[in-house]
Formats: structure tokens, C-alpha cells, sequence
């Protein structure tokens, strides 16, 4: 044990002494010789090749294979690994240049972030209530109207697990308004939504 702790030492204080340019070289390197020659290792560890391309200062593909990671892990139901990953995915988009490209990434991230921070926070967590807020608040900025539907669901989704049912009532009335002429998909969502709360407020033949 001691022999490896040594050699550990060894190989931290070597990288160390490399100069910055010639870290991200090497690790560029890694992350090319795992996708092209050992592709079921990246396909199983994408976290690994997310590392190695963060580090390089790949960021975009960076990106991908940590939003990977956490769907991955998401997937399988391991809700801590998910949020880790997805967090870094989310720091990592804070390394692309400002616009539209960046605004459209981190609304995305954001989104994936809420499944896994409502399975270990809870769904009236602040965390929560944050993600959705920044993620509908950016929707605005970058003008993704169409994909407001799901943004607010999940705000409502945040909201259920509170106790002020005004509140989630006129999210559910927002998300009836914004789905109007809207494709299938958003029209089921209010009207899941919106008889849910209808339901809990006692209105039963609107609910129904």
C-alpha cells in the first residue's frame, strides 16, 4: 500500500509540473483514445470521457457526455450521481462564450436537473423551485416559447408539494393558457395538471 500511495504522489506532483497547455493536451488525448479505440469503455463511463474533455477544454463535448452521465444514472435510478453530474454539466456550460447557444444549453440543463433534484431533495424544496424559476426565466430570454408547457409542469410539479393551493391553481391555469392550440403532448399536461388541482380544491365536476 504504501509502494502505490508513493507512486500516487509521484504521478500528482509530475502532472503538477505540466504547464496548463500541455495538460489539456494529454487529456485530449485520453478522451480520443477512449471514444475511438475503447468506445465501450466510453459508452459505459461516460463521466470518464466527460472528465478528460472538460479538462481539455472541450466544453461542448464536454457537455454531452455529462448530460449522458446523468441520464445514464438517472436511468437506474441513482438520483445523487444524476444531480452531480448534471450540476457539473451545468458548470461546465458556464464555460461557453455568452448567447443564444449558451442560454438554449443551460435552459436544458436546468430542466434535466429538476427529475433528480425533486428524488433527493423532495419536491417542495427550494432547490427545486430555483431550477424552475432560472430554467422559465431564460425560456423568456432565449424566446423557446413552444417548450414552455413542460418548463411550467415542472414548476407545478415543484408547487405540489407545498401547501399554498392558490399558488399551484394558477400555475395550472397558465399552463391551460399556454397550451391552447399547443401540440397533444402539452394539452394532456393541462389538462392532467389542471384536474389534479381542480380535485384538490374540492371542484370535482371541473376536475372530472
Amino acid at each position: 500500500e504504501s509502494v502505490g500511495f508513493y507512486h500516487m504522489l509521484v504521478r500528482d506532483a509530475a502532472y503538477q509540473l505540466l504547464l496548463r497547455r500541455d495538460r489539456a493536451a494529454l487529456h485530449g488525448r485520453v478522451a480520443e483514445a477512449l471514444e475511438t479505440r475503447f468506445p465501450e469503455i466510453a459508452a459505459a463511463m461516460p463521466h470518464l470521457v466527460a472528465h478528460h474533455l472538460t479538462e481539455a477544454g472541450e466544453y461542448r463535448k464536454a457537455i454531452v457526455y455529462w448530460q449522458r452521465a446523468g441520464a445514464d444514472d438517472a436511468e437506474r435510478s441513482a438520483s445523487v450521481e444524476a444531480l452531480a453530474h448534471l450540476q457539473t454539466a451545468l458548470a461546465v456550460t458556464g464555460q461557453l462564450p455568452p448567447g443564444p447557444e449558451r442560454d438554449e444549453c443551460e435552459v436544458e440543463m436546468r430542466l434535466d436537473l429538476v427529475g433528480p433534484l425533486i428524488a433527493v431533495r423532495g419536491h417542495a424544496s427550494p432547490e427545486v423551485a430555483e431550477a424552475v424559476e432560472k430554467a422559465l426565466e431564460l425560456y423568456g430570454r432565449v424566446g423557446a416559447k413552444h417548450r414552455i408547457v413542460p418548463a411550467l409542469t415542472l414548476k407545478w410539479l415543484a408547487q405540489l408539494g407545498g401547501d399554498d393551493l392558490e399558488a399551484l391553481y394558477a400555475t395550472a391555469l397558465q399552463i391551460a393558457e399556454e397550451a391552447r392550440g399547443a401540440e397533444e403532448t402539452d394539452r394532456l399536461l393541462s389538462h392532467r395538471t389542471l384536474g389534479s388541482t381542480l380535485m384538490f380544491r374540492g371542484e370535482l365536476a371541473g376536475a372530472l
